[in-house]
């Protein structure tokens, strides 16, 4: 913990964090803030104190929806895609690049604080006769794989038949 950084929690203290949070700024730049914790302090509140884990998720997920609208300035804004060079304008490639790159990390963080709203879905259907459709994440895939994998394993040990392989009139 750095020099006279207060490590006690108070509501007023926490409220004021998460709403610091929640206007965009990030934990690392509220905690340089003269008069407030360290960054390691507040992340050990949000893990082990029930009054502020809420307040705190909710910040994050209140500044990934700033992000969004974020992202759609970032990509109308044009005006510094060109330089005015000795014989006329140019594309500046790099600023271009850079945008992209502003775009694609607010993306990335949104998909990971928001996975349910943000994040890659993945799609499963079933057959004409027995539709079944699926939004997931990824993780959930992953996971829902594992357990059928598991599944279908304690099952062979027990010497059932276990047909993985769907024809094309039942698939």
């Amino acid at each position: 913990m750095g020099r006279g950084r207060p490590s006690s929690y108070t509501p007023a203290l926490a409220e004021t964090i998460c709403e610091k949070i929640a206007s965009g700024i990030s934990l690392k730049d509220v905690c340089k803030t003269e008069g407030f914790p360290d960054e390691k302090t507040v992340r050990i509140w949000a893990l082990t104190r029930e009054d502020f884990r809420p307040m705190y998720i909710r910040a994050r997920e209140e500044r990934a929806e700033r992000w969004a609208d974020e992202i759609v300035e970032i990509a109308d804004h044009a005006r510094n895609d060109y330089m005015e060079r000795e014989f006329g304008k140019v594309v500046d490639h790099e600023h271009i690049n850079r945008s992209r790159l502003r775009i694609d990390t607010r993306k990335w963080l949104m998909s990971r604080i928001l996975p349910g709203k943000y994040g890659d879905k993945i799609e499963l259907a079933g057959n004409r006769d027995n539709p079944l459709v699926i939004e997931t994440t990824p993780r959930d895939m992953s996971k829902a794989l594992g357990l059928i994998i598991e599944e279908v394993r304690a099952r062979q040990i027990e010497g059932e038949v276990v047909d993985v392989e769907a024809d094309d009139e039942t698939a």
